[in-house]
């Protein structure tokens, strides 16, 4: 798993947010980084490409197919498109995390009445 993405859920934990929640924010952030794979795909493969896609007996056979292709095309790893993803994602939910979780915390400042004439 990626580390940035096990800190996501050490944090979420951490707050004791439910483990259902936790797992459909996992579930959530796995069809995001599904989704951003798709788009680099299409980007790069060939109509040819994903008829071959289309005939693979199982997910097993397609996935090893696509790596194949990706590197063919020119394009990076599927594994390398999903850990950038997941890496970008994870890191910019623990920085507005801290983010709110300090503005939440922070006391405004008084200031102090000025007397009027």
């Amino acid at each position: 798993m990626n580390p940035k993405l096990q800190e996501v859920i050490k944090t979420l934990q951490a707050e004791n947010i439910p483990s259902e929640v936790v797992d459909r924010i996992i579930a959530d952030i796995s069809n995001a980084a599904s989704a951003k794979l798709y788009f680099e795909l299409t980007a790069v493969l060939e109509d040819e490409d994903w008829q071959q896609l289309d005939k693979c007996k199982d997910q097993e056979e397609a996935n090893s197919l696509v790596r194949v292709l990706a590197a063919q095309r020119g394009a990076e790893s599927p594994e390398a498109i999903i850990n950038q993803f997941l890496g970008t994602f994870s890191q910019a939910f623990i920085d507005k995390y801290y983010m709110d979780k300090a503005a939440a915390m922070a006391k405004p400042v008084e200031t102090p009445a000025v007397p009027t004439l």
